[in-house]
Formats: C-alpha cells, structure tokens, sequence
C-alpha cells in the first residue's frame, strides 16, 4: 500500500510517537516539529491529546516530551499476546542463565534494527540499545545476522548515504562489510565488535521461520569481559537457543505474525 492511501492525520500521530520513542532524553515542541516536517501549531494539538492520555510524557522542566505510561501498558499488551515473543522471551531467560549477560531480540524495520525484547543480566553494563530502539542494521550483530543474505545492490539501496560511522570501529566501507556478512553465512553467527558502543562487543544468530529470516537473537557484554572462553560458551549458547526457538516457530500456528519478514 502506498503512503498517498493511509489516512494523514494517524500518520501524523504516529510520526510523533515514533520521533519521541526514538530520542534517548525526550524532545521538546520544535524538535519534534523539525523531525516530523510539521508546524508546531499544527501538532501541538496532537501532542496535547497524546499527553491527555498519557501516551506521552512532559517533562514540566526540561519541556521534553517522551513516551508516556499508555505506550508501556499497550507494549506489555502486545508482548503477552504475541505468543511468539512469548516463547521467545522464555529462551532469553534461559540464554541470560547459562551466559549471565544482557540478551536481546530484534527485527529488520527497513535499513534499521528495531529492538524488540531484552533481558538483563545480574551483571551491569551499558548498551545503546534498548527495547523500542532502532540502529542500523549495518553496524549491530542482530542486523548483520539478518541481512546478511541480501545483495550488494540491496545493501546499497539501504544505505544511499553511505554507511553510517558511530563509533570509530564501526565498519563503513560496503566491501569490507560484505566480507562481515560472508563470514556470518560460514560461521552461522554475526559479531559487532564496539561498532555501536566502543565498550561492548555483541554476538547474534539469525532465527528463521520455514527457512526464512524472521528476526535474530543476540548477547551482549563489555569488552574486557569477552574472554576466548567466555565467547565460545555465548555461540554455543545461541546456537541451542536458535535450534530451540526455530522449533517453536515451527510448530506455532500464528504464521501470520511473521509478515515482517526478512526477505533476500
């Protein structure tokens, strides 16, 4: 369906939550106007609504507004009845049991990773990422897993602007990151080493559904803590979570909500 057949104004609503779910410390009027392409007037009343039922938040000091409470319950709505989550997010539990590290589920939203469950370790460490969040695809493990079956021409087309630098090792030449991509399909697992934060190095595994890439699952931990056996127990880990989640898909009758899917 082309975007000139949706209904404007709900495009409009849902610009707003999205431009303020993706800013880390919230967005004031103007910046949200700027993001979106809209008057300040015009959205203001938009906005106002939002805030009336608490689906945004604003903050009386720094007039930042971020995601309010309603957007956290119709989350947690949405994860319980989305039986695949579900039993994906009981596999996480398990992964974070045997690794102690922070575990993580994504899927492809255009050229961009969008989170969609984490779980934390008893072990603290700091990621740019967090559930709702999107980073390129091209610089996080979850998107190299996932797209790493794609063609040069497609990468390309994600990325027009070139690949995006956000760290100093952050891969940004497109043939040095399809030799990453040809390695995940030998190896079976995608790596980002401190791509997305110069502290942290993260491993992943593509999760398919009847063959096709649905998603990916990963784990995350600091650098100084990715020791040779440290690592080894992590793919090995994710190997029997993608063996036992790919099962699950397997054997799910909810087929339909894989429409997101990761096609070649």
């Amino acid at each position: 369906m082309i975007e000139t057949e949706l209904h404007r104004p709900t495009l409009r609503v849902l610009d707003i939550l999205e431009s303020v779910s993706a800013a880390d410390e919230g967005l004031t009027l103007t910046e949200i106007a700027a993001a979106i392409g809209a008057s300040k007037s015009t959205i203001f009343p938009v906005i106002k609504s939002l805030v009336s039922r608490k689906y945004v938040h604003l903050n009386a000091k720094s007039l930042r507004y971020s995601p309010g409470v309603a957007c956290l319950a119709l989350a947690g709505a949405s994860t319980e009845r989305t039986g695949w989550v579900r039993l994906v997010t009981e596999e996480m539990q398990r992964v974070v049991a045997v690794c102690d590290e922070v575990c993580q589920l994504g899927i492809l939203d255009g050229e961009n990773v969008l989170y969609i469950g984490k779980v934390e370790s008893r072990k603290a460490v700091r990621l740019v990422s967090h559930v709702g969040k999107r980073l390129p695809a091209a610089a996080a493990a979850l998107g190299k897993a996932m797209i790493h079956e794609f063609s040069d021409e497609r990468i390309a087309a994600m990325y027009p602007d070139g690949l995006p630098a956000i760290t100093p090792f952050s891969i940004t030449s497109f043939a040095e990151l399809r030799r990453h991509l040809d390695a995940v399909r030998d190896k079976g697992y995608a790596v980002d080493d401190r791509e997305l934060n110069e502290e942290t190095r993260c491993y992943a595994v593509p999760l398919r559904h009847h063959g096709t890439i649905v998603a990916a699952l990963s784990v995350s931990l600091p650098v100084f803590r990715a020791t040779g056996e440290k690592t080894a127990r992590i793919i090995d880990t994710l190997f029997e979570a993608q063996a036992s989640i790919e099962r699950l898909f397997a054997s799910s009758d909810e087929v339909d909500l894989f429409d997101g899917a990761v096609s070649v």
